[in-house]
């Protein structure tokens, strides 16, 4: 069913594996350690949503996710909310790393650079709004 939890779909252009309809620190490792260990002849991608709702540990939950991030092999990130855009990935340097506030900015890029060839994770809160990348990749 197309419900945007943990779905696999295949695009013109790329292998998706959608799980947009929720995160939490918890489901969000969960996932990237699953995506991690998939065998796969293709780079790997991740778009990222933030972690809506923690409250006052978002910034700190975000960092950690941030960290974990940091030591995986992926081959290009992408990060879309306002919490990374606000301060959470000024320390953090990582190759292939894309921020943006909206995920209408990610679209914009991915119009400019497509994604082709990839299997891509989708992960984030269901109100970051990640499935209307579905159509650019």
């Amino acid at each position: 069913p197309k419900n945007n939890r943990s779905q696999f779909e295949r695009t013109q252009h790329n292998d998706l594996i959608i799980d947009a309809y929720n995160a939490n620190p918890t489901s969000m490792k969960a996932m990237l350690e699953f995506f991690s260990k998939i065998k796969s002849d293709l780079p790997k991608a991740v778009i990222l949503g933030e972690m809506k709702e923690l409250g006052p540990i978002a910034e700190v939950e975000h960092r950690k996710m941030l960290d974990y991030l940091h030591g995986q092999s992926f081959d290009k990130i992408y990060l879309v909310g306002s919490v990374f855009t606000d301060g959470v990935t000024g320390s953090i340097t990582m190759k292939n790393t894309f921020v943006f506030e909206r995920v209408e900015q990610l679209i914009e890029e991915l119009e400019r650079h497509p994604l082709a060839g990839y299997y891509v994770l989708l992960k984030g809160s269901h109100s970051v709004q990640l499935e209307k990348v579905i159509p650019f990749l």
